[in-house]
């Protein structure tokens, strides 16, 4: 498993989507650096925490954080799906003995990569907002980091989807098209249904409520609602398990190599 990580880190260093990610992970926080405003590049509902001027801006900003879901895309695209390109995967599990020890390897990999550029990228963020607009503009660090902690399952958990659909996909640019489009037409779908008065009702109670740009935004105000965060870190601890286990079953009785 050793040489697994050194081969794959090698890859990740010779490969463009890894800087692609960095590179937009920093244009993103560089613009709400010089603008002092969010960024927003979801497709979803995001509006009470952005409209309560009593919030701070690197704290609405956190409250953004389902922009990483469009920027981890392509490392988990270029960790997994890279494997199965040109029969690759057939050399790759000759060094493993089970399926169980590569699937397990590469979701803790990949979940591990992913934590890095999550939590490296909030925190230079968060450092250089302290320094551009001093403490008075920020959120203490204590609360700030605090909300960051309890975002983290709900980032586990959307990784280990995407680690999910990656083996089951297989493909990049399928891959890539699906987990682009979804959001986008839920949005859309959401916005058609609040239109309509028969079903706005349903729209803002229910597909609202579980939009992922509504999770993460809602678990930044902590205070305001206790039974949902509950929810939502239960929900997150949970879909990370079971893709976990539905990925090594379907893993071991798939065929791996895609001619």
């Amino acid at each position: 498993m050793i040489n697994m990580a050194k081969a794959d880190l090698y890859r990740l260093v010779r490969i463009k989507s890894i800087y692609l990610c960095i590179s937009a992970i920093s244009v993103m926080y560089l613009i709400n650096l010089i603008t002092n405003q969010p960024i927003i590049i979801t497709a979803g509902y995001q509006t009470e925490t952005l409209s309560d001027s009593s919030v701070s801006i690197d704290i609405a900003m956190l409250s953004c954080n389902f922009n990483y879901y469009f920027l981890m895309l392509f490392p988990v695209s270029a960790l997994i799906i890279s494997d199965f390109s040109g029969g690759m995967i057939s050399n790759t599990l000759s060094s493993f003995t089970s399926r169980n020890k590569y699937f397990a390897f590469k979701f803790m990999f990949t979940q591990c990569l992913s934590l890095v550029l999550f939590w490296a990228g909030n925190s230079i963020y968060y450092l250089l907002h302290l320094i551009c607009y001093g403490s008075g503009s920020s959120a203490p660090a204590n609360e700030f980091f605090r909300l960051l902690l309890i975002q983290t399952p709900i980032f586990i958990a959307m990784i280990s989807l995407f680690v999910f659909l990656a083996f089951l996909i297989k493909r990049a640019t399928v891959f890539n098209t699906i987990m682009i489009s979804v959001p986008i037409l839920y949005s859309g779908l959401i916005r058609l249904l609040m239109l309509v008065r028969s079903t706005k009702s349903f729209a803002a109670e229910h597909l609202v409520t579980y939009d992922l740009t509504t999770v993460f935004e809602r678990v930044t105000r902590l205070s305001s609602d206790t039974k949902y965060l509950f929810e939502a870190e239960t929900a997150s601890f949970l879909l990370s398990a079971v893709m976990f286990l539905v990925g090594i079953r379907y893993f071991n009785k798939c065929e791996a190599i895609r001619e």
